[in-house]
């Protein structure tokens, strides 16, 4: 104060609150469960009204002052009030008298003048006294004024922004610095909008959206924020531009690689076989030739490798190797050449080819020349990779044209033959002259020479140096030559003997007049003459040619001729002949005797040993003997002479006599035939005359190399036969003797007790009477 003398009194201080009440409602939010209750007793008419947990009001004011203003009953509790998160405190609602109203139940001054948050809570604590926990708000004394609440809450989130490649926990942390967080909700990738209770899983591939936002107890909505998990699981992609095909050096590949995901980090690769682990730049050169094999693969930025890859890539700077398989001799037909080449890396893509300068073309299966001639064939290959081979050459050289050849032959020779083979070739040149003899093996040379008596087919033919064989021709020419009476390859029957004179062929022949009398002679050829001695003393012959052709020779002449051709055949077949002579016996009617000869014998081949000489005898030859009437005779034309003989029973049989020196039976052996016992000359022996077929004129007996002379042979039925036969008959159909048949004895004949081959015994005396 100051009075009138103008003294001034030290200024002194006093501190003092306005207040102003403010309704429950101004600016208070109610969490949990409050009730409303209208009162006229209350400020403004009503209070707000809570008993159950979790229950409080927010209050936002600025001011330097709160109190609590509110009811009291005897049933009511204990309120705890903070302002702006600082040490508590408490406002009790009991009274132990009758309700009392707006009673200040709490204060707190001395705050800055700021904005503050003030938190009432229900607790559930009371007085002693109390029998209820209820508390209330009437109204509130602010120095100040009440701030509504517009400020939003504020989430976070703990979304990792980084590329992982396992499952992220979100947590959604939420905030509100004046009320509380009513409610945070949040959705996936745009889907439906879930309320936020506790921490969630994202595991999907690739970016996950995550819109949220919070509600806070004023109402105050967030803004939605956004949040991304990345997430990659899968390797990138990789690929290259290689080319497979061959190609010549150097190559370049190019490799790249995509990632949707977290992205390509980088590319490792290999040129060697082993893992990939050279970075990738701009490109991966390859020169060696050869196959070289490329592994890479890409890695993403959380470390995804793709599989190894592999590129292929081919390089060959090398040309072809090609070869022909013509031969630089002289082919004989329309030729094939072939060709072939070879490339070790990429391979042979083709040959190229001209003949004789033609114009040049792909080789396929062969190359045919067909001109006679000298040819050239260039070519060269061709390989995969574009490489061409220097040109290379065969020469071909072909002749299909046989020599042609001729001889000097004529139709006949004496003795010996030289013939000249003469030939000319216009192409490769004539190589060589082949001849050969009556089918003998080919024989090079251009003179054949032969000698000694035949007829011989000469075929000869050129060859030219290409191998061209002419078709052999051939020349027919006959070489005769003279064989005397005294080769031993001619077979005789009966006696002859020899007589000498200088005219005759040799100087000497053979002269013969007798039954068995004749000889045989076997040659290879188509000629022969018999040459003889004629005369007025000399008969006839008879001449068989080959067993069937019969003729007779007459050896007669008026006068003494000598080397006469009495009997030829100039045109006989080719091959072995056989011509037996016989005595007839008979003669011209102005002959004086019956003599026949040889002197020699003219053949146009070689003489071959002939065969014993044999006169065959019918069975019906009266010098044969035969045993009773038990024998009877079967005529057939199959039978020698048109018939033969046949018995069985004891004593029956026959007997042949002959001078000579070989015998031979001549009988039908068959089913129904038996045993005979023979007897030549005192030795027995056996014929058996059994065949399981019937068998016409077979020896049955015989014998050879017997001294010449008188020989007897005896033929007995014995009734045996062979154990397959079913009768025992025995037959005789002739007899071939090398001599004469003569006169047997009747059979049976009387042998006289004088005979010296009868043994005596004791003493005997002899009586003689007519």
């Amino acid at each position: 104060a100051v009075d009138t003398a103008g003294n001034t009194e030290s200024y002194k201080t006093v501190v003092f609150d306005v207040l102003v009440r403010f309704d429950n409602t101004d600016s208070t939010y109610y969490r949990g469960n409050w009730g409303y209750s209208a009162n006229t007793s209350r400020f403004g008419g009503n209070w707000m009204y809570a008993d159950s947990a979790g229950a409080s009001a927010f209050i936002t004011f600025r001011g330097t002052r709160l109190d609590l203003i509110g009811g009291t009953a005897p049933n009511y509790g204990i309120a705890r009030v903070t302002i702006d998160g600082g040490t508590p405190g408490y406002a009790d609602f009991f009274t132990a008298g009758s309700w009392l109203f707006q009673k200040r139940l709490y204060s707190q001054g001395g705050l800055s003048d700021t904005t503050h948050t003030a938190l009432i809570e229900w607790t559930g604590s009371k007085n002693a006294s109390s029998t209820g926990t209820l508390i209330g708000i009437d109204a509130l004394d602010i120095a100040g004024a009440p701030v509504p609440d517009s400020m939003a809450p504020v989430t976070t989130d703990n979304a990792p922004s980084a590329w992982r490649t396992t499952p992220a926990t979100v947590t959604l942390s939420a905030s509100d610095s004046n009320t509380w967080i009513s409610n945070t909700r949040y959705s996936i990738n745009g889907g439906a909008s879930v309320t936020y209770t506790a921490p969630f899983s994202v595991s999907g591939e690739g970016t996950t959206t995550i819109t949220y936002r919070s509600l806070d107890g004023a109402g105050n909505v967030e803004s939605t924020k956004t949040a991304e998990v990345r997430i990659d699981r899968v390797a990138p992609t990789a690929r290259d531009d290689a080319n497979s095909a061959w190609r010549h050096g150097p190559v370049t590949v190019q490799v790249s690689a995509d990632d949707t995901g977290s992205q390509v980090a980088q590319i490792l690769y290999s040129t060697d076989g082993g893992s990939p682990s050279t970075p990738y730049g701009s490109g991966i050169s390859v020169t060696a030739e050869g196959t070289t094999t490329i592994k890479y693969k890409a890695i993403d930025t959380v470390g995804n490798a793709s599989a190894v890859m592999s590129a292929t890539v081919r390089v060959d700077d090398t040309t072809p190797s090609s070869s022909d398989d013509a031969t630089s001799t002289w082919a004989t037909t329309s030729t094939v050449v072939h060709l072939s080449s070879g490339d070790a890396l990429s391979g042979v893509a083709g040959i190229r080819y001209t003949l004789d300068g033609s114009e040049e073309a792909t080789y396929g299966a062969g190359i045919t020349v067909a001109t006679e001639g000298t040819h050239t064939i260039t070519y060269r290959g061709v390989d995969i990779a574009g490489n061409v081979e220097s040109p290379r050459q065969a020469t071909v050289r072909v002749d299909m044209t046989a020599p042609i050849s001729s001889t000097n032959a004529t139709a006949t020779y004496s003795n010996a033959a030289t013939i000249a083979i003469s030939a000319t070739d216009t192409v490769s040149g004539l190589a060589k002259r082949e001849y050969r003899v009556n089918g003998s093996q080919w024989t090079s040379g251009s003179v054949v020479s032969v000698s000694g008596a035949g007829t011989y087919v000469l075929d000869y033919r050129a060859v030219d140096t290409a191998g061209n064989t002419e078709s052999y021709k051939t020349v027919v020419f006959d070489v005769r030559s003279r064989v005397q009476q005294t080769d031993s390859k001619i077979s005789w029957g009966g006696s002859w003997s020899t007589a000498s004179y200088s005219g005759y062929s040799g100087g000497d022949l053979k002269t013969a007049r007798g039954i068995g009398a004749g000889y045989t002679i076997t040659f290879n050829g188509t000629y022969i003459d018999l040459i003889a001695l004629t005369g007025p003393g000399y008969g006839k012959a008879k001449v068989i040619l080959d067993g069937t052709m019969s003729q007779t020779v007459d050896f007669y002449s008026t006068n003494w001729t000598n080397q006469v051709p009495v009997w030829g055949n100039h045109a006989l077949p080719a091959g072995n002949h056989t011509i037996r002579v016989e005595w007839t016996g008979s003669k011209n009617a102005s002959a004086t005797g019956d003599t026949i000869n040889l002197d020699a014998v003219d053949i146009n081949g070689p003489l071959a040993q002939a065969p014993e000489h044999l006169t065959r005898f019918e069975e019906t030859d009266s010098m044969i003997t035969f045993s009773s009437t038990a024998w009877s005779t079967a005529p057939g034309t199959n039978y020698s002479g048109g018939s033969l003989k046949k018995a069985k029973g004891t004593g029956t049989g026959y007997q042949v006599n002959f001078t000579g020196t070989g015998i031979d039976l001549i009988a039908l052996k068959g089913p129904d035939y038996g045993i005979a016992r023979v007897i030549i000359d005192g030795t027995t022996e056996t014929a058996d005359f059994y065949a399981s077929g019937f068998l016409n004129k077979q020896v049955v007996w015989g014998k050879r190399g017997l001294a010449y002379g008188p020989h007897t042979v005896r033929v007995e039925w014995t009734g045996s036969q062979n154990a397959s036969s079913t009768n025992s008959q025995i037959d005789l159909d002739a007899v071939d003797v090398n001599g004469a048949v003569t006169q047997a004895p009747i059979w049976p004949f009387r042998v006289e007790q004088t005979d010296s081959k009868i043994s005596w015994g004791g003493s005997w005396s002899t009586a003689s009477y007519s």
